[in-house]
């Protein structure tokens, strides 16, 4: 019948999220009670909020602990929306009752609770939230008369409530029967909100009761009538103009070719012979074009029983191309003329056949007319019992049983305790694994004894006694013995050398100790000495004491030792008394042995009532700029933001985000209306929760900003936090220098874990360059429309530029090899076929260069040139030798050969008349020699700046002047025989 479909729909739902939602219970998964009752999508939300109390009896099918609880609901729309008001539920009051069945089991008196049994306070439950495609209904029993809301709201959700191992569980008895009671303690936001428990569509012996809390005066619930509105239209010329409704069924209006009827079915309930089919319509129809005659006919349709008692049943209504007169029953109910002022008709009706069909419908033919929004069809299967949606479920309770050799497996006690030296660990205790490596899970460490096993090899374990001793060659030290590691480097765990032979023991003076053999154990206990394994004091000198420090180890390790050892290890000695600190921003190098970062830009917040806070979060995205005067990694990025309404999902935490970093397109003439933006990504890294750092930095009142549609609240918020980021991407490099700064973008956009949390970056106190700017997308989207960034219209600085706060930390590199990946043209963190293309553009078509200038010398001989693509492309598709390690820090600043004037590059390096011509030839012929093309630095004998790879003709007639004077007239310069010689300077030699 109809609910099988539904069961497809919602098994899609579940499928999609029970990886996200903890606890939910599936159709297919276990239960403990005579069938699961499943929730109705067309049908009724029953107010179910305190002090209104709702119960719905179920039969044990299973003796054994209630240990879960699953049932749905949803919310009333307050406001008219037809979208349910979603409250806050501090908790559900749940309790089970037995039973006081019916007496005669026909009427009028009805089953229902007896003696509470058990009751819980659930604060900690699941939500599964489900969109199905049909409206619900709303229905208050306790209202005088009954309040009945059709078309209600949409939405519901799944609540799955587990008991918890301290809770005392439920025992129930199979084939008795109970009822469970569920009442919604709602918290006063001081908005009105209304929860109910779920109808289904599965009913089983008696209806569901309500009553109000504290009195429990148990009244019967019949389902109220179901409503559904419809409209349509049919053309003048007879053509279909297209129909509307409310929860109909698959496409809404059919067509029957051979009796010309068109239809709209809708559900009512479950076939029931023993039942009847009564109801109401109102329906209003009009003339299309008031020029030509309007006729219609009318009529009220159902499935038949025929239809309904087919096996297997049917999913849906008798469609077009089924026999009509065998499953469709009809009664007219007008067929006449539709005059200019309309026809209207209501009228209460009872269908003419003794049971309650599944499906009702509205039947329309006729030539240009309208049947008008507001009709509607109003019907009920007469005394129908109304149920509620749950799932009983429990399980056998199991806990951690531990066996003597430290080994667990979950199972009862019962059966654990029927194993001989088996113990168990409690219900609810589950087995954890080994996870500190002591040979017993550790579940069971208060239950199963452990200590250090000595090996043959000098090695140590910690275990059990039984573990140890399985082998002979192994020597168990003891209960609560541990290892003690190979301090003295002689093979042997310290805390077995009892079991081993003795060695030098250095004692007393640190500065002249004495030396006796001892065993380790005796040396450290009887001497309180230091002990040298497979050293005799007869040939062995104490060493007196040595200083210790922290050493740092080429691969960012940190330990700490003497300078001697340290040095053995190749390591860089920090110092008597240094401390390693631990890798606490996760980058692979102890903190003690970083570079000192530096902080290379700073916006601090606006910590003042005209800060404010700016969305951005999904679709929303926010960037601003900034100035990089120092070469180096990007280590940290503080960003300065506020929840709205100091609202998150369970902490400040609790959030993901996308950072990325741009180059920058700047304003083309600086003065407006253009704007600078981001340009190209350089670099772009996700942060999920725990990948960051976030605490509070101040708290008082701030603005908020939503910049997609210019709305400004005060205050928005009063808790400013401070989110810290470690990138650790290897594109994470600035390359400007004090001579060169270069301005960068940071790009920022949170990724919201919960829907109805809003997070948003917080304005500067300083401004610098440009405006902030925003964008509606998804980062790095390279064409997202980015919109400048001022302050709204309420804003007290209303107009005026705005900036966004934060600090980006560097560590300047020193080493000209730090931030290189020669053949990573586009600073991706790969080479491959979009650095050779990139390369080709630059190198051959006057592309930009490199956003990292040595990346693009793939083979390391200081330029950049068509010698490179040759070498790139050996490399991508022909087998050829990987690019260099290192090279130039700027390719494009170091001289071929090392003396400025010598323009053709001979390899002797000073300029000759040579040179002269080869700029000659440069600059009046067009003639450009390759030398001058590949060491266009060198012909630049003035200096003067300015050239380029890609422009090497920019000499000038200056150029030509300077080399003749350098040569022929002052000739060059001599500290002794020549002081006032012209000067050419040299360059930066290649490497």
């Amino acid at each position: 019948m109809f609910h099988r479909s539904w069961l497809r729909y919602v098994g899609l739902v579940w499928l999609a999220l029970c990886t996200t939602v903890s606890a939910d219970w599936q159709p297919g998964d276990g239960y403990k009670m005579h069938f699961p009752q499943l929730p109705d999508e067309q049908g009724w939300d029953v107010f179910a909020s305190s002090p209104i109390v709702l119960a719905d009896d179920w039969e044990c099918t299973e003796s054994g602990p209630v240990t879960d609880i699953h049932f749905w609901g949803s919310w009333r729309d307050m406001n008219g929306d037809r979208v349910g008001d979603v409250g806050t539920i501090v908790g559900f009051v749940i309790q089970i009752w037995s039973d006081i069945p019916d007496p005669d089991g026909d009427g009028p008196d009805y089953s229902r609770p007896g003696q509470l049994m058990w009751e819980y306070l659930s604060e900690d439950f699941a939500i599964l939230p489900i969109d199905p495609p049909t409206l619900e209904a709303w229905y208050d029993p306790s209202k005088d008369p009954d309040l009945i809301v059709p078309n209600d709201h949409d939405a519901y959700f799944q609540y799955n409530v587990i008991i918890p191992p301290t809770v005392e569980y439920f025992y129930q008895t199979a084939g008795t029967v109970y009822w469970l009671s569920v009442s919604a303690i709602l918290q006063d936001d001081g908005v009105p909100v209304m929860w109910g428990w779920k109808s289904t569509i599965d009913h089983w012996n008696d209806d569901a009761v309500w009553a109000r809390t504290g009195e429990y005066l148990w009244q019967e619930m019949i389902e109220p009538p179901r409503y559904n509105e419809f409209a349509a239209m049919i053309q003048p010329d007879g053509s279909w103009g297209g129909g509307t409704g409310t929860n109909f069924f698959g496409e809404g209006w059919y067509y029957y070719e051979e009796t010309g009827w068109r239809n709209i079915w809708f559900y009512d309930n479950q076939f029931d012979p023993t039942h009847i089919k009564s109801g109401r319509y109102y329906i209003t129809a009009l003339p299309v074009d008031p020029a030509f005659p309007s006729e219609i006919e009318i009529a009220v349709n159902w499935s038949t029983e025929a239809w309904s008692i087919q096996d297997p049943p049917p999913d849906g209504p008798p469609l077009p191309g089924v026999d009509e007169g065998l499953y469709i029953g009809r009664m007219i109910i007008y067929s006449g003329p539709v005059l200019l002022s309309g026809l209207e008709l209501i009228q209460e009706f009872t269908l003419p056949v003794p049971y309650n069909p599944e499906w009702v419908s509205i039947d329309i033919r006729g030539t240009n007319v309208q049947i008008l929004p507001s009709s509607y069809i109003w019907h009920e299967c007469v005394t129908t019992s109304l149920d509620l949606s749950f799932v009983i479920n429990g399980h056998a309770l199991t806990g951690a049983c531990c066996f003597p050799d430290g080994t667990c497996s979950d199972m009862t006690q019962a059966a654990c305790e029927a194993l001989v030296g088996a113990s168990y660990a409690g219900d609810g205790s589950a087995c954890l694994g080994d996870g500190d490596g002591n040979g017993v899970d550790d579940a069971c460490e208060q239950l199963v004894p452990t200590g250090a096993c000595c090996y043959p090899d000098g090695s140590c374990g910690v275990t059990t006694q039984a573990n140890c001793e399985a082998s002979p060659t192994n020597s168990y030290a003891g209960d609560g013995t541990t290892c003690l590691g190979d301090g003295n480097s002689n093979g042997v765990d310290d805390g077995c050398e009892q079991f081993w032979a003795s060695g030098a023991c250095c004692y007393g003076d640190p500065y002249a100790p004495s030396c006796v053999n001892a065993t380790q154990y005796a040396c450290l206990q009887t001497y309180s000495g230091t002990w040298y394994g497979g050293l005799d004091c007869a040939t062995y000198t104490c060493p007196g004491v040595e200083p210790t420090g922290a050493c740092c180890l080429p691969n960012g390790d940190c330990f700490t030792t003497t300078p001697s050892l340290c040095a053995v290890q190749q390591g860089t000695y920090l110092g008597d008394g240094a401390v390693c600190l631990g890798d606490h921003n996760s980058n692979g190098v102890d903190d003690a042995c970083e570079e000192p970062e530096v902080v290379k830009w700073e916006q601090p917040p606006d910590l003042t009532p005209t800060g404010m806070d700016v969305l951005s979060a999904v679709p929303t995205v926010l960037a601003d700029d900034f100035l990089c005067n120092v070469t180096g990694q990007i280590t940290t990025i503080d960003i300065y933001a506020s929840w709205y309404h100091d609202l998150f999902p369970g902490g400040p935490e609790n959030i993901a985000f996308m950072l990325s970093f741009h180059e920058d397109i700047p304003d083309p003439d600086g003065a407006g209306p253009e704007f600078s933006r981001p340009g190209p990504v350089i670099c772009v890294q996700q942060f999920g929760p725990g990948e960051f750092l976030v605490e509070p930095v101040m708290q008082g009142p701030e603005g908020w900003y939503d910049p997609t549609t210019d709305y400004y609240e005060f205050p928005g918020d009063e808790v400013c936090w401070k989110y810290t980021f470690h990138p650790t991407e290897p594109c994470w490099v600035q390359n400007g220098t004090g001579e060169e700064p270069h301005v960068y973008w940071l790009d920022v956009q949170a990724l919201p874990i919960d829907q109805g949390f809003y997070w948003g970056w917080k304005s500067a106190m300083t401004h610098w360059n440009d405006d902030a700017v925003w964008a509606v997308g998804v980062e790095p989207d390279p064409l997202l429309p980015w919109i400048e960034m001022r302050y709204p219209p309420m804003h007290e600085l209303a107009g005026q530029s705005v900036d966004l706060a934060f600090t980006i930390h560097t560590t300047p590199i020193t080493d000209t090899c730090m931030g290189q990946y020669p053949g990573d043209f586009d600073v991706d963190g790969d080479i491959d076929n979009d650095d050779l293309l990139a390369l080709i553009n630059h190198v051959a078509a006057g592309g930009p260069p490199s956003a990292n200038p040595s990346n693009g010398d793939v083979n390391g001989d200081c330029r950049v040139n068509g010698y490179d693509v040759e070498y790139l492309t050996a490399y991508l598709h022909a087998s050829g030798p990987a690019p260099v390690d290192c090279t130039c820090l700027d390719p494009y600043g170091y001289c071929c050969h090392g003396k400025v004037g010598n323009a053709n590059t001979s390899p002797d390096e000073e300029p000759t008349i040579g040179d002269i011509n080869a700029l000659i030839s440069a600059i009046y012929t067009d003639q450009v020699d390759d030398a001058i093309a590949e060491c266009y630095l060198e012909a630049d004998v003035n200096q003067s700046g300015g050239l380029t790879p890609m422009y090497p003709n920019d000499f000038t007639i200056m150029d030509i002047n300077l080399l003749i004077e350098y040569l022929y007239i002052k000739g060059p310069y001599d500290p002794i025989y020549n002081p006032s010689g012209a000067i050419l300077n040299d360059c930066i030699p290649a490497p």
